[in-house]
């Protein structure tokens, strides 16, 4: 990661009046025709999910402006952000999964499915740190395949850190 200079930038204006807020996330909702790649999953017998994260994340971390984090109070830019997304439990409690993302779809697709399969199988949560405060390097991904919605609103800490990083959801398709 960098450490940004706004001070001497055209955005100056612009990232001091935001700063300035006490929530500046924005929401956006935006509806996806996904009928190819619901063929293509079906066909390959793969995960929806996991194709549908690794597109994503690829197109988040092509985007500087998603790689962008305020951290202790000083812009930073990533180089590549992870992938942080929930998982439904055996014990009928969602799990957050983590790990490094990589451009190369076959390690991304193993990598994830490896991570996903463990969280379905925990009985229980067992990590002391559930939620970790200063992961700034995720996106933070979830999915709700059984419900229809056009919007949802994310819990959001007040942690200005945390309010930099971008939440993406998911329903029924």
């Amino acid at each position: 990661m960098k450490e940004l200079d706004f001070n001497n930038s055209e955005r100056y204006n612009t990232y001091t009046w935001f700063k300035s807020f006490s929530n500046s996330t924005y929401g956006v909702n935006v509806k996806l025709d996904v009928t190819k790649l619901v063929k293509l999953t079906k066909d390959r017998n793969e995960s929806f999910f996991i194709n549908m994260l690794f597109i994503i994340m690829n197109g988040l971390n092509n985007t500087p402006e998603l790689r962008m984090r305020l951290i202790n109070d000083k812009p930073y830019i990533f180089d590549d952000i992870n992938p942080a997304f929930t998982v439904m439990t055996k014990a009928g409690t969602f799990e957050n999964v983590r790990f490094k993302n990589t451009t190369n779809y076959m390690d991304f697709y193993k990598i994830a499915k490896e991570h996903i399969e463990k969280a379905k199988n925990m009985e229980s949560i067992t990590k002391k740190d559930y939620n970790p405060t200063n992961t700034f390097d995720e996106y933070y991904i979830t999915c709700t395949p059984w419900l229809d919605f056009v919007s949802l609103t994310h819990p959001i800490p007040d942690d200005k850190s945390s309010q930099t990083v971008p939440r993406i959801c998911w329903g029924k398709f």
